[in-house]
């Protein structure tokens, strides 16, 4: 079946496979890179649901620093620590969940530039 059924929706758990996935007939992604970069991840499945493939892969492209640096270390954490810089929360956590070490923010951060979604 393909990600167009309507009794079943198969969706990607994973934003590094999400265009792969799409083309294995995918509906789309479940995404945590779109916590910090809706827009983008919004526009390059979109782009694929018209046919822009060449354009839908610029934008995995990228995006694939920030997916990367968005799982450097375990979830919720990093992309916690990207919202943060972007304004949207603090980067404060609760246990069981701690703050990404300094190595991982400096990925996160660098990568959150390359995007172009911080100066």
């Amino acid at each position: 079946m393909n990600g167009d059924g309507d009794d079943f929706c198969f969706l990607s758990g994973e934003d590094g496979t999400a265009v792969p996935f799409l083309a294995a007939g995918g509906a789309g992604c479940i995404s945590v890179t779109a916590n910090v970069a809706p827009r983008m991840c919004s526009d390059m499945q979109q782009k694929w649901r018209e046919g822009d493939i060449l354009g839908c892969m610029e934008l995995q492209d990228r995006l694939t620093p920030l997916h990367s640096a968005l799982f450097c270390e375990a979830s919720p954490g990093p992309v916690k620590f990207a919202a943060s810089l972007l304004g949207r929360c603090r980067s404060e956590a609760r246990l069981p969940i701690t703050e990404i070490a300094d190595e991982s923010k400096d990925k996160v951060r660098n990568a959150l530039v390359i995007v172009g979604l911080l100066n």
